[in-house]
């Protein structure tokens, strides 16, 4: 029974390890996408915006800033 949980739980791990790392870029490409809009709102001095980041037809990000 042990042994069992232990092969399932050595073979979920890596899984759990690269969903966190997929997280995380998720995380850094968020913190670009602020930074880039921020930049530009305030280059052309634009009070607020809307942006929405659509892959295969799934919105991955949707914020409003502003």
């Amino acid at each position: 029974m042990l042994l069992g949980g232990m092969a399932v739980s050595s073979i979920a791990w890596p899984f759990a390890v690269r969903a966190q790392q997929v997280e995380g870029m998720r995380h850094v490409i968020e913190i670009k996408i602020d930074r880039l809009v921020s930049a530009e709102m305030s280059r052309q001095k634009i009070p607020g915006m809307a942006v929405a980041v659509v892959k295969n037809g799934e919105v991955v990000l949707a914020k409003g800033y502003g």
